[in-house]
């Protein structure tokens, strides 16, 4: 079977996070950084699921300091309930 060539990820931004139950994010971070290879891998953020409902302020103090600003338009929304949480989200395809 041929090996599937990685896809391209010049010019593309990466923000990883995670929720864990107290291994925090491990050696994810390194592991998404060996494999986007060309792409800028910005400091992630890992929450410990029992800290997931007091965690906005933590939050949005990271995405301030990793500089990502508020998209104004929101295309492909997504939204996810579960555990009677509800998460919203947008896929974007940007450069």
């Amino acid at each position: 079977m041929p090996t599937q060539e990685p896809p391209a990820m010049e010019d593309k931004t990466i923000v990883p996070f995670c929720t864990h139950d107290g291994y925090g994010a491990g050696s994810s971070y390194r592991s998404i950084q060996n494999a986007a290879t060309g792409a800028e891998v910005l400091d992630g953020i890992a929450v410990e699921a029992v800290d997931v409902p007091s965690a906005e302020a933590e939050v949005r103090s990271w995405i301030e300091r990793i500089g990502i600003e508020k998209e104004t338009e929101q295309t492909n929304a997504v939204r996810i309930t579960t555990g009677g949480n509800t998460f919203e989200g947008v896929w974007l395809d940007t450069s």
